[in-house]
């Protein structure tokens, strides 16, 4: 629409409006950016020799929208009288920005098995990625008002005419029109999806994944063993000579070269009690290696005296003797018995392992003139410190008794009436495994109690 606007000027020189004639448009709205088309699923196909066309191409992207036109300004109907200001029109609002067509979704993947390559020559295959969405338009600017004369002349005059101060004078006003909206941007075209990927896997039984690592209890293994695997692969070019002429997938296929599967058992050899510990848990990894391996991690709890034999693909750890750590740290004092070089500690396994494992011993041993029964004893004298011989223990089935009276220290301080107190730091140990327990005994040496 063209309406009649004036910008007067007073003055040529002056520039600025003293009036905006009309409202400027809004601006259009930018368009939606279109969809990402959807990636085409993949396909699994064990080889015949019968031919086969498959299509897997990409969904296309969806276009963007297009933008908005600007809104035209706002223009007034008629010019304002009298005509004392400069004037500039309102301006068209801009057009709206295109959407971004979307991406194209993905050719989808293919796995073929066939242990005869030449059936691949009669397979075609067209996995091409989708075409990206068009941009959206843009949308048109809005038209600014317009003026209908660039400049108006207005007359004006003082006095009466043939008075001496009759006088009269010119002023001159510019009109400027507005300026319209500019067009918007076209919208960017989304990208072409990706052409689909091949496998070629050299079975004719369905491939396993790839089981590397795992954690598995001792029952388990005992039972049934546990079997880990590895796929190993060779990334090759040219997949498109080995499909049938015009097949469009990636240049670069997978291809399977071997597989490879341990196993590994446990062989319970022992006497010792399986069931407690069925629910332990072993940590197993397979090696990198050209000839397959397994890592195995036993539990911290447990203690075994185990050996590896290979049979193969199969690992098998016979356990000859196995005991969990907190068996071998249960250690009691029973009694003190006898006086000066008499004297003898006994102590009790309560787990009765200690035919599975050996046992070192080093004792402290503090007199006192007073009763440590009664209040805290400050006035101990350290009478001997440091290992008892293996000559100095006697051990039968799950008692230990220790000649302490035998010891290189001054038996007359270990009689009757003195107070005493005895420090056991005891070591268990079996092949590479060792566990401590501390022990304390402190009473009055009394009628040999």
């Amino acid at each position: 629409m063209s309406a009649l606007l004036l910008l007067a000027f007073g003055n040529l020189s002056k520039v600025k409006a003293d009036q905006i004639s009309g409202s400027d448009g809004k601006s259009g709205i930018n368009g939606k950016d279109g969809k990402n088309g959807e990636n085409r699923d993949g396909i699994t196909i064990f080889l015949s020799n019968d031919p086969l066309n498959l299509d897997l191409t990409g969904q296309k992207g969806y276009p963007g929208e297009d933008g908005s036109s600007g809104e035209s300004a706002a223009c007034p109907a008629n010019i304002r009288q009298p005509i004392e200001e400069n004037t500039q029109g309102a301006n068209g609002g801009n057009g709206g920005n295109g959407g971004n067509g979307g991406n194209g979704g993905n050719g989808g993947p293919v796995t073929l098995y066939t242990t005869n390559l030449t059936f691949l020559k009669r397979v075609f295959i067209n996995s091409s990625g989708g075409a990206g969405g068009n941009g959206g338009n843009g949308g048109n600017g809005g038209s600014g008002c317009n003026c209908p004369e660039p400049f108006v002349s207005v007359k004006s005059c003082h006095g009466r005419p043939g008075d001496s101060d009759y006088s009269c004078s010119t002023k001159q006003y510019s009109c400027t029109s507005g300026r319209s909206g500019a067009t918007g941007s076209k919208g960017a075209s989304g990208s072409n999806g990706l052409p689909g990927t091949l496998t070629v896997i050299n079975s004719n039984q369905p491939l396993l994944e790839d089981q590397t690592s795992a954690s598995v209890s001792f029952k388990q293994l005992k039972e049934n063993g546990y079997t880990l695997s590895k796929n190993a692969w060779e990334i090759k070019n040219g997949a498109r000579s080995i499909l049938a002429a015009n097949s469009t997938v990636q240049d670069q296929y997978r291809y399977l070269v071997s597989r490879s599967e341990h196993s590994f058992l446990i062989v319970w050899n022992t006497t010792r009690p399986f069931e407690r510990f069925a629910d332990q848990i072993v940590t197993l990894k397979l090696k990198d290696g050209p000839k397959p391996e397994i890592d195995y991690k036993i539990p911290d709890e447990v203690w075994i005296d185990a050996k590896e034999e290979n049979r193969g693909n199969r690992t098998d750890l016979i356990v000859y003797n196995a005991l969990l750590k907190k068996e071998a740290v249960q250690l009691e004092i029973v009694k003190l018995v006898g006086k000066e070089s008499d004297l003898k500690l006994v102590v009790v396994d309560n787990a009765n392992v200690s035919d599975l494992v050996n046992t070192e011993w080093q004792v402290v041993i503090k007199t006192s003139r007073s009763d440590p029964r009664f209040r805290a004893t400050e006035d101990y004298v350290t009478r001997y410190q440091g290992s008892v011989p293996i000559k100095l223990i006697e051990n039968k089935g799950n008692l230990f008794t220790l000649n302490l009276g035998q010891l290189q220290l001054n038996t007359k301080e270990l009689r009757n009436g003195v107070g005493i107190l005895i420090k056991l730091k005891v070591k268990r140990l079996m092949g590479n495994y060792s566990a401590e327990q501390s022990l304390k005994y402190e009473n009055l040496l009394q009628d040999g109690r």
